[in-house]
This record gives structure tokens, sequence and C-alpha cells, in this order.
């Protein structure tokens, strides 16, 4: 076959195969489109199964489909079988947000003739999410339907709206009487999440307080505690349920006074008498709700210390940290507090420091005690006894070896905390070198918030610089990049006296992850120092949008800046080719900085700066040309006449030639 037969054969079967490929193309589509509408028709029928597993897995198929399987499902709500209608709005439900097109619809279904259709229709219209404002007074409506499911499901769903449903308060009033208990409750659930707006429904949770149910009136009295204040007419009928039966009961209605605080004070006796309920929890919210209600202290405070003799724990915690808060009767209290420290539970130990570290009264009251709780079983109570030794201006040779010695506990959360205070001693602390060290050193792959304030505090603390910066030189290669970048800050924190670390953080500027590139940054620039690249090192992070770290990059920017002052000090100096190299770095950071302002970052004092060091540099370089220029010719005049002669000869012997042949007059 000719080769030019054989080009007509190909091109006559391409166009054979893109004409075959033009007319089945639409036909796929067609296909696939059909084939997806038959799949959302068959699980369509699958809802009015009598078999409430096939129904279900219908409804949940359809949901998965989701947007697409809308518009068929909206047709379905119009079907006279009720079961495909309520099945159809069970799918409409699993969609979600992706069904608001067929809100009209679902609005429309609750008035369908099913209740089982309405209430699943309410159902429907929380869970895709409707702006409120279109759905609250359907809802509202629905309050008055005869179905007792369908009213419940209403006020339940004006309840999650929140405080945008107060229209509906007037409705959820009258729903407190409804027969159904549930609608009642839940009623009082919207009341209560609708909050202060709902001030007009206290007479009526007053009088839920009454109700048959135990569930209702535990509900009556959460929503008079979420009104807050406005329910300050509720407060006798508080104090009468503190004697009701149910101990949940009791402490809603000690929640309730303590939320109604300061309108509450005629509550304190009866507050102060439920500190002697048989139940612990109402023990415990009555000492948070005399807290609350800041009621006198002549009566409160005295209550209060004697529950520090409560035989739960909790309750004796709690009891403190109200005394705490209580301001006032500290001659009475702080001793208290004292005697607590001798408590048989570590945890109120701990408390009771804690509320002598913040009470107002004088140092030398509360310094001994504290002092002898540094002594304390509990490593825990020793360290918060540091702590507020610290807080209390105690003298820190004191609770340095405290700190040393929690940096050995067992308990991460221990040696943690203490490597956190060491590094806010910080040079006070030069005695913790050798355990901070230690602590650095730690692989356990759950101490590394130890390590990372470690090398902190070891940057903070002001030790030999000959043993702690080796040790944060070989921190900067921790497999924990907190703890890398960490150790670069505590170089940073040392400054020029690190000096010796400037190839290990040069190399920390390659590192994968940003904020050690940023803390290594930081770092070269307090040590002042600068070399070859270093600049091109530093701006590169400038460009990482992706672990863009604000702080750190004005740390990148400062060390550029501290560099051109540096050069700018040695212009003088260094060799030209060097000068020119720093000329040419400057040129390069600028942009990279001004680029970097474009993220809402503070840096025209940086870029100010190095623009200076730049122009300076520049003016540096040009009079160093000119002097030298000057000095060689001081110091080659035989050299320069030379050229002078070379230069000047032939232009001087071109000109006389000319004048020996002018004629002559």
């Amino acid at each position: 076959m000719s080769k030019r037969k054989l080009k007509r054969l190909l091109a006559v079967s391409a166009v054979s195969f893109s004409c075959l490929w033009l007319s089945v193309a639409p036909t796929n589509k067609a296909w696939a489109q059909t084939s997806r509408e038959a799949e959302i028709s068959t699980y369509i029928q699958q809802l009015k199964n009598r078999n409430g597993q096939v129904n279900y897995y219908a409804a949940d198929a359809l949901g998965k489909i989701g947007a697409e399987a809308v518009p068929a499902l909206m047709t379905t709500l119009k079907n006279k079988d009720p079961i495909l209608r309520i099945g159809a709005v069970d799918a409409l439900r699993m969609i979600g947000a992706e069904a608001e097109a067929a809100v009209p619809a679902l609005i429309v279904a609750l008035k369908d003739q099913d209740s089982t259709v309405r209430f699943t229709a309410i159902d429907a219209l929380s869970k895709i999410g409707v702006e409120s404002k279109l759905v609250i007074p359907s809802f509202i409506e629905a309050l008055k339907d005869n179905d007792k499911y369908v009213r419940s499901s209403a006020a339940g769903a004006l309840g999650n709206i929140g405080v945008e449903a107060k229209t509906a308060v007037p409705t959820l009033i009258g729903a407190l009487k409804d027969n159904d208990k549930d609608v009642r409750y839940r009623a009082i659930y919207a009341l209560g999440n609708i909050g202060a707006e709902a001030k007009a429904a206290v007479p009526a949770l007053i009088g839920a307080l009454k109700d048959n149910d135990k569930d209702v009136r535990s509900r009556a009295i959460y929503a008079l505690g979420n009104i807050g204040a406005e329910a300050k007419a509720a407060v006798p009928a508080l104090i009468g349920a503190l004697k009701d039966n149910d101990k949940d009961v009791r402490s809603r209605a000690i929640y309730a006074l303590g939320n109604i605080g300061a309108e509450a004070k005629a509550a304190v006796p009866a507050l102060i008498g439920a500190l002697k309920d048989n139940d612990k929890d109402v023990r415990s919210r009555a000492i948070d709700a005399l807290r609350d209600i800041k009621g006198e202290t002549k009566i409160v405070v005295p209550a209060l210390i004697e529950a520090l003799k409560d035989n739960d724990k909790d309750v004796r915690s709690r009891a403190i940290y109200a005394l705490r808060d209580i301001k006032g009767e500290t001659k009475i209290v702080v001793p208290a507090l004292i005697e607590a420290l001798k408590d048989n539970d570590k945890d109120v130990r701990s408390r009771a420091i804690d509320a002598l570290r913040d009470i107002k009264v004088e140092s030398k009251v509360v310094v001994p005690p504290l002092i002898a709780a540094l002594k304390d079983k509990d490593s825990t109570v020793r360290h918060e006894a540091a702590l507020a030794l610290k807080r209390r201006g105690g003298e820190t040779k004191l609770i340095i070896p405290i700190l040393i010695e929690a940096l050995k506990d067992k308990d991460d959360s221990i040696p943690f905390r203490a490597a956190l205070d060491l590094w806010k001693i910080g040079e006070e602390a030069k005695a913790a070198v050798p355990a901070l060290i230690e602590a650095l050193k730690d692989k356990d792959k759950d101490a590394f918030f130890v390590r990372r304030f470690a090398a902190l505090a070891l940057g903070s603390t002001g030790g030999e610089n000959r043993v702690v910066v080796p040790a944060l030189i070989a921190a900067l290669k921790d497999k924990d990049k907190d703890v890398r970048s960490h150790a670069a800050l505590g170089l940073a924190s040392i400054g020029k006296e690190a000096k010796v670390a400037i190839p290990s953080l040069i190399e920390a500027l390659k590192d994968n992850d940003a904020s050690v590139r940023y803390s290594a940054a930081a770092a070269l620039g307090n040590m002042g120092g600068e070399t070859k690249g270093m600049i091109s090192l530093l701006i590169e992070p400038l460009k990482d949008d992706g672990n863009y770290i604000p702080y750190l990059s004005v740390k990148a920017a400062d060390a550029i800046k501290v560099i051109g002052e540096n050069y700018e000090n040695k212009s003088a100096t260094m060799p030209i080719a060097d000068l020119d190299q720093a000329i040419s770095d400057l040129e390069k950071a600028l942009p990279a900085l001004k680029g970097t302002q474009g993220k809402k970052l503070k840096l025209d004092s940086q870029i100010a700066s190095i623009n200076r060091s730049l122009n300076n540099l520049k003016k540096t370089r040009e009079s160093r040309l000119l002097d030298r220029t000057l000095e060689w010719l001081a110091k080659n005049p035989l050299t320069i006449g030379g050229l002078i002669f070379i230069i000047f000869f032939p232009f001087l012997w071109f000109k006389l030639s000319q004048l020996r042949r002018k004629p002559t007059a």
C-alpha cells in the first residue's frame, strides 16, 4: 500500500472514530443520568415498605445521594401515600443543609394531614438549618397542633433556636398548661434557652415548680436560672424548692439562685442550711451559690469555714475557693486556710495554698506556713507552695531547690510547670542549670513539654555558657519541632555570648518547620553576627505562606536589621568584595520584607533601618572607591605622568602640525 493511501485510510478512520464518539458520548451521559434517576426512584419506592429496616435503609441511601435526590423527594411530598411522605421528609432530614431547596415544601408539610409527617418535618427543618425567621411562625403555630408529638417537636425546635425565638414566649407560656408532660418539659426548655428575653414567663415557671412530674419541676428551675436576675420574683419559690424530696430539684434550685445573683440575698440563710444537705452535690452547689450571691459575709464566712470540715473533699475545696473570692473577714478566713494546709487530701491542701497566694493580707502572715508546706509529702503541694512563695515575694533561694526536685517528678505535668517557673525566675535560677540540662536530655516521648521549657529556662538563667550553650546546640537536633524552636529561642536569650552556636543556627534556618527557622533567625539577630549567605537564608522563610508565623517573621526581620547595622559599622574596613555582597544581600532583603508587609505585619521600623544601612553602605562604597583611586594616584606619579604623555602628546603634535601648515600673511 502506498504512503498516500495509508494516510488517507488513517484520516478516514480518525474522522469515523470521532463521529462515533460524539454520537455515543451524549448517550453515555444520558444513560448515567437515567441510571441515577432510576436509583433514586427505586429508593423512593422502598420508602413505602412496611419493614422498618428497609424503610430506614432507603431514607439513609437517599440522604447519602444528597442534593440530586431533593427534586424527586419534593415531588414525593405530594404523594397520596402518607408512608411515602413520611419517608421523603425523613430522607430530606438526613440530607440536611443540601436540602435547602425543599424548605418551602417542608413548611407546607407542617400542615400535612398525617401527624407523623408534621413532626418529622419539624425535625427536618431543624436539621437543614433554615434561617430562623422563616420557620419560627410555623413552629409557633405547630405548638397548637392537635398531636402531642408535633407540639413537643415544635417546642424543642424553638428551644434549639434560642433567643431569636423570643416571639414564641407567649405561646410557650400557654404550652406550660399542656396535658402532656413532654410538651411542658420542652416548652420550659425553650423558655430557658431564650433566657432573659423570656422574663414574662417567670410567673408561669414559678407555677411549674409545683408540677407533678419531677423532671418538669427540675427543668423549670433550670429555666429560671437561665433567665437570671430577671427571675428575682422566683426567689421565694426557689427557696421552697430547696426542701424538695428530689436531690436533683434541690441542686437545680441552688444553681438558679446562684445565677439570679445579688437579687437572691434572701436565700442566703436557706443556702447555709443546704450546707448540711445529705447530698454532697447539693452542698457543693450551695457553696458556689453563696459565693455568687455575695450575701452578708458575717454569716456566710463562718458557714463556709465550717464547710472546711465536710466529709467530702470536693465540698472542702469549693469552700476554700469561695472563701478566697468573698472579700472581707480575712481575720478569720486566713487562719482557717492555714489550718486547711493540714487537710488529709492533697488537692485540698493545694487549693488552700492557691487561696493564700492570692488573698489580700500581709505576706508575713502567710509566708511561714507556706515555707512549712515546702516540706509536704506530696510533690504537687510542694510545687504549689513554691509558686505561692514566689508570688508573695518569698526568698528565691527557698524556692529553687523545690523546683529542681520537681523537675525529677514522674508525673510529667509537674516537671513541665517547674521548668516553666524556672524560666520565669530567670538569672536567680542558676543553681538549676544541671537539672535543666538533664531534663533537656529526657527522650521520653511524653516529656517534650518539659524539654521545651527546660530549653527556655536554660537561656534565661544566665548559667555557665560553656555548659548551657552546648546543651542547647544539641537540642537543635531534637525530634520535637517545638523543642528545637525553644532551643533556638534559648540561644537567642543568651545572645552574643552564644556565638559558637552560629553554624548550628544557620543549619537550623533550613529546618522543615517554619517556627524553628524563625526562632533560629531571632537567635542570629540577637547574636549580632553575620555569616556569608545568612541574609539569603533569612529572607527565604518570608516567602513561606504555608507555615507563616507572624511573630517570628518579625524576629527574622530584626535579625536582618541587626546584620545591616553590623555591616554598616564595619563598612569602612571590610573588603570591597564583601561590601558589594552586603549591598547585594540587603537589596534582596528589602523587597522580601515589603512583600511580607502585605500580610498585616508591622515591619516599617525594620525596613527603614535596613534601607538606611543600605544607603550608608552605598555611600561608603563610593567614598572608599574614590579614596582608593586618589591614593593610587598619589603613589604612582611617574605612571600618571607617562599616561598623560601618551594620551596628550599625539593631540599636541596634531595641533602643532596644523599651526605649521597655516600660510603666513
